[in-house]
């Protein structure tokens, strides 16, 4: 009779999935979001199966639906870095990740993210330049590598001072003062990292 019908989809959804029966809710979400192509609750609700199945680029579709919905959601803009920085769209994902601080300057996850990204991008130059067999050409590969390190430095800094004893930012920026020749930042992370 379509009386809240986008609602009775919701709920349906979720019924389905307290029972465990989890094909049927995807199905569900599906034919809904079929008649109900703007429903906000929908879209999330298929934006959630898509990243709990790992099909990123569908995800990114639903967030950028969402975030017409919510554009100032900073929750929203990291998990679009996320889902296209495991697609190797980087230079959306920092935008992604860009925003998302922007929106919320105290994002833990979003600083981390970011630094990670650039640093593996760094590992990933310098990976190639060590494979490069001419010289010059390993040189210029090398010094993109630096740069990029250098980039990732403060948003994990940022990072480690918003969260200073998570392991993982300790350990990064550990590993990045060491390529870039920054002794005494070297061993006042190593400080750190043994006092934990």
């Amino acid at each position: 009779i379509n009386y809240r019908a986008p609602d009775c989809c919701s709920i349906v959804i979720l019924l389905l999935k307290k029972e465990n029966r989890e094909n049927e809710a995807i199905a569900q979400i599906q034919k809904c979001r079929t008649k109900f192509p703007n429903d906000y609750n929908l879209i999330k609700a298929e934006l959630n199966y898509h990243l709990k199945s790992g099909d990123y680029v569908a995800a990114t579709k639903n967030l950028k639906k969402a975030i017409e919905f919510e554009p100032k959601n900073s929750e929203l803009y990291f998990t679009l870095g996320t889902a296209l920085d495991k697609q190797g769209i980087s230079s959306e994902a920092i935008n992604s990740y860009l925003k998302a601080i922007e929106l919320d300057s105290n994002y833990f996850d979003a600083y981390y993210n970011l630094g990670a990204l650039y640093f593996n991008q760094a590992v990933e130059f310098n990976n190639q330049a060590n494979n490069a067999l001419d010289l010059e050409k390993a040189n210029l590969i090398k010094n993109k590598a630096t740069m990029l390190f250098k980039q990732a430095v403060p948003y994990l800094e940022k990072a480690s001072t918003l969260n200073p004893s998570n392991k993982n930012t300790l350990n990064t920026l550990k590993a990045l003062y060491a390529r870039l020749g920054n002794t005494e930042k070297y061993q006042e992370i190593d400080k750190l990292l043994k006092n934990l």
